[in-house]
């Protein structure tokens, strides 16, 4: 049951940031790959400082496991759900670093499959952020 919930919202989440990558592929052909390579290294930077900032609400959480909401989610099982959600959104974000560090270096026509690619993790890690922010926001008001 566990495993058709997770696909349940993983599923609409990778056809929506295939979606958007296609898209992208399909009308960002007449742009230059100097300036994509310029979009890649802020993205490198941007996925860093969200990698760092989820890792470091792990070590938050964590840290307050003595308080009465932290135990009744572990009880009930979302205490693991936030945790292994915030850990695939931080696999996210590590995959468009490593992705944009790799379309940095590459020229031609495999550029563009490389960045559509980058552009699909982009968007896939931003749907987990929001969802990974909207829990904790939600546990940090009731603390």
């Amino acid at each position: 049951m566990i495993i058709l919930v997770r696909w349940k919202i993983l599923l609409p989440r990778v056809a929506l940031s295939i979606g958007i990558a296609f898209l992208f592929w399909w009308l960002g052909r007449n742009i230059n790959i100097e300036e994509l390579k310029n979009i890649a290294s802020i993205l490198i930077s941007l996925a860093g400082s969200m990698l760092g900032f989820l890792i470091t609400s792990i070590a938050l959480i964590t840290s307050v496991m003595d308080k009465k909401i932290v135990s009744n989610m572990k009880k009930t099982g979302h205490f693991k759900r936030l945790i292994d959600d915030t850990f695939l959104t931080c696999i996210l974000f590590l995959a468009v670093v490593l992705f944009s560090i790799v379309s940095l270096f590459i020229y031609g026509s495999i550029f563009c499959c490389v960045f559509t690619v980058v552009i699909s993790f982009s968007t896939l890690s931003l749907l987990y952020l929001i969802e990974a922010g909207r829990r904790f926001a939600t546990i940090i008001s009731l603390l």
